[in-house]
């Protein structure tokens, strides 16, 4: 028999402003599941691994910095040519301390 799914709890959600990267922009967002907001360091350190990211344009695109309960996920998206949404996915897990790899 399948799991039963979770129930959805609120989660805190917050504009990080934009994040340079290529060529162009990306609107960035922080959303955790503890009423705390994401740490600055973290965001700092999601912010320099965006920015060292190797994007062609982009024309358009978001991050979500999302501290969850298991582990931070750094969620990169960003329009290409014809339509296509492109993603990056970095996760880190906080209780080991591991740095978000931002390769």
């Amino acid at each position: 028999m399948a799991a039963r799914p979770e129930p959805y709890r609120p989660r805190r959600f917050d504009g990080l402003g934009l994040w340079p990267v290529g060529d162009g922009v990306l609107k960035a967002y922080g959303i955790s599941a503890t009423p705390e907001p994401v740490e600055t360091a973290r965001i700092d350190a999601a912010k320099a691994c965006v920015a060292a990211l190797t994007i062609e344009g982009p024309d358009g695109g978001f991050v979500i910095l999302h501290r969850g309960e298991e582990a931070m996920w750094l969620l990169v998206h960003w329009w290409m040519p014809g339509g296509m949404l492109a993603e990056r996915l970095f996760p880190s897990r906080p209780r080991h301390r591991r740095r978000l790899p931002c390769r």
